[in-house]
């Protein structure tokens, strides 16, 4: 049996969580002990993953920034009496923590990379120190893994050790994620949409870096030609960003066209209720939320960022980031287009999916990785 300690910050509601978690459901049990360790107590994800069968979960209760002493105890500990053969970390931050207490123990190190096209310059200094922090340390773990080639170029070109890096995309659980029309119309129903309105959604956190400016100005733009289309933003974030967004939709006259849904514990109703999905990321690693829909057979309208281009295909339209205008006009062309080929592409999308994203792929190429860092140690 191979112990396996995963270390993350914490369980927030993103996609590196939601990848773990779907990752340490589904490694088989009789091969491999899993632990998830948590930085930080909490998190929408939280109870989610302690109801997993056979995974154990565990905080570090790290209770700040500057909470390193009694932390580093605390986390030392735990590896100590684990004494995992594989420490699997997720994230700057984890990643530097899970090579030190990799070293102490003489277990195999996973990084595991997340992001591509990141501005630091929008961040603190000490998000910045940690990420040069890792590039100097990229030579040491036994091997990093970048769930996009675009991260694995980003990181490339920013000094990461290009020998030890690797790509697994991510995986889609496409048993949960697929056509329900059912599920699509009750979504319909609670939010108070007529089932033959057309209606265009953006999922993902309110955070600067999805850019929903851009997909509420490409909006204003849509309805002076289809005024009868609708737009969901699905996705929390600071209430004050929330309300800067909320007041542009305002400005631009489209605020009874909006409606603004937090984060969902039934995204297969709100993939299924939408005519429409877009991502309109200035930056993007590997997006769940386009395979997610892809698998539900739902449109994709998406900016050239990260993975996007390849993930998507010739199943789905990519425009240029930061540009409303383009971006309405594929919307335009996808609502309008002939409706003949509508069933074919559908399955088209799911079937691109199931080929090239499926969680099992995702299992099998993680559990061959860990098999083999072990074989090549003895």
């Amino acid at each position: 049996m191979i112990r396996i300690l995963y270390i993350i910050r914490a369980l927030q509601q993103g996609g590196a969580e939601r990848q773990l978690i779907q990752l340490a459901a589904a490694l088989d049990k009789s091969r491999f002990i899993v632990t998830v360790a948590t930085m930080y107590d909490g998190g929408e994800l939280w109870r989610e993953l302690a109801g997993v069968p056979d995974v154990t979960l565990v905080s570090l209760h790290k209770r700040g920034r500057w909470d390193l002493v009694p932390f580093g105890y605390r986390a030392f500990s735990l590896v100590h009496k684990l004494r995992p053969d594989i420490l699997h970390s997720y994230m700057t931050g984890s990643n530097e923590l899970a090579l030190l207490l990799g070293r102490i123990v003489g277990a195999r190190v996973v990084w595991g990379l997340r992001v591509a096209d990141l501005d630091l310059s929008h961040y603190g200094w000490f998000p910045q120190a940690l990420f040069r922090l890792g590039a100097l340390l990229s030579p040491y773990p036994d091997l990093i893994i970048s769930n996009s080639h675009a991260g694995l170029h980003y990181h490339q070109t920013r000094d990461y050790a290009a020998g030890r890096m690797i790509v697994i995309p991510n995986g889609i659980d496409t048993t949960r994620f697929q056509l329900d029309a059912a599920a699509g119309c009750e979504q319909r129903r609670a939010w108070g949409i007529a089932h033959g309105t057309q209606l265009i959604g953006i999922v993902g956190r309110l955070d600067p870096v999805k850019d929903h400016p851009t997909f509420l100005r490409a909006a204003a733009l849509l309805v002076t030609s289809l005024p009868g289309v609708r737009f969901v933003c699905v996705g929390s974030g600071p209430a004050t960003y929330r309300a800067t967004l909320q007041r542009l939709a305002t400005e631009l006259g489209i605020a009874n066209h909006m409606l603004w849904v937090d984060n969902s514990d039934n995204m297969v109703g709100v993939y299924n209720a939408l005519s429409l999905l877009t991502s309109t990321s200035l930056s993007e690693g590997f997006s769940n939320v386009l395979g997610e829909a892809m698998a539900c057979g739902l449109p994709c309208v998406a900016t050239d960022a990260g993975d996007s281009a390849w993930i998507m295909g010739d199943t789905g339209v990519i425009v240029p980031p930061g540009t409303p205008s383009d971006l309405a006009q594929a919307w335009h062309l996808m609502l309008t287009g002939d409706p003949a080929g509508r069933s074919e592409m559908i399955l088209q999308r799911r079937e691109r999916v199931l080929c090239c994203f499926s969680l099992g792929s995702l299992v099998d190429q993680y559990s061959l990785c860990y098999e083999q860092l072990l074989a090549n140690r003895a």
